[in-house]
């Protein structure tokens, strides 16, 4: 009787150790089940693109928290980008002058500015800053979403449901226009009538942007994604004759200067 008892016992640990009743997701203590972005979290987890942060003190014994509704900055986003496209960046460095040396993000940084995934900031100085601790706009991580994991921009004279903020001569008006026509926005909680593109967007908000993002990649036609005539994707080969141009003629340029 005692030895059936122990096997019950140990029965049941398993059983709430693989379906926990605390109302949280698996991967990290601070995202409730119940949260707004707790599928996007939990697929990028699986995949490793999320990471977390160090917390030796979680109550799952996890190691690490997320802290969804904190703003995620600029270097951040871009490493998250990295890990969801698969992109080993190229060990190189002097990119911008407030990117360290040595620092976790310099390669991940310098490979983007080299790629033209990001211009960064002109300084009064006529320098180039990338500022990777401030916290990323989301107009700015559309952008990066786009361009770094390959999604092809829509045709302008689509029609969409266009944000009442967003003016077409504004710089992320065909990124907004492009997230939207491959439904990768609006993400839960940014579903009203207005984006508000300089607002800084929230870490749940990004996972959610990046798992949308990857589930259209998916949905994508493989004519969409190769290189040619007939792909309309963001160009980054250098020289380029405008920010960001399409690589197909069939798409419709901008001559808006965009930034990140």
């Amino acid at each position: 009787m005692l030895v059936a008892m122990r096997r019950f016992s140990s029965a049941m640990l398993a059983i709430v150790l693989l379906f926990p009743a605390s109302g949280f997701a698996v991967s990290f203590p601070d995202v409730p089940a119940t949260h707004v972005h707790e599928h996007a979290i939990e697929r990028l987890t699986a995949m490793s693109v999320i990471t977390g942060n160090p917390d030796p003190s979680s109550p799952l014994g996890t190691g690490s928290t997320f802290n969804p509704d904190d703003p995620i900055n600029r270097a951040a986003m871009l490493a998250m980008l990295y890990r969801a496209a698969k992109k080993t960046p190229e060990k190189v460095g002097g990119c911008f002058p407030d990117v360290q040396e040595g620092s976790w993000y310099e390669f991940t940084v310098c490979d983007a500015a080299k790629d033209g995934y990001v211009q960064g900031y002109s300084a009064a100085d006529g320098k180039k800053t990338f500022k990777p601790g401030q916290p990323v706009t989301r107009a700015e991580a559309i952008k990066l979403t786009l361009v770094i994991l390959g999604i092809p921009e829509a045709d302008l004279s689509r029609v969409v449901n266009m944000y009442g903020d967003i003016g077409a001569s504004d710089w992320h008006a065909r990124y907004i226009h492009t997230a939207l026509a491959h439904h990768i926005l609006p993400i839960s909680g940014q579903d009203g009538d207005a984006f508000h593109p300089g607002q800084m967007l929230e870490r749940g908000e990004a996972a959610a942007y990046i798992w949308n993002a990857l589930e259209a990649t998916s949905a994508l036609p493989a004519s969409s994604s190769s290189s040619g005539a007939a792909a309309c994707t963001y160009s980054t080969a250098r020289p380029r004759p405008a920010p960001w141009s399409p690589s197909c003629s069939t798409c419709s340029a901008s001559s808006v200067p965009s930034r990140t």
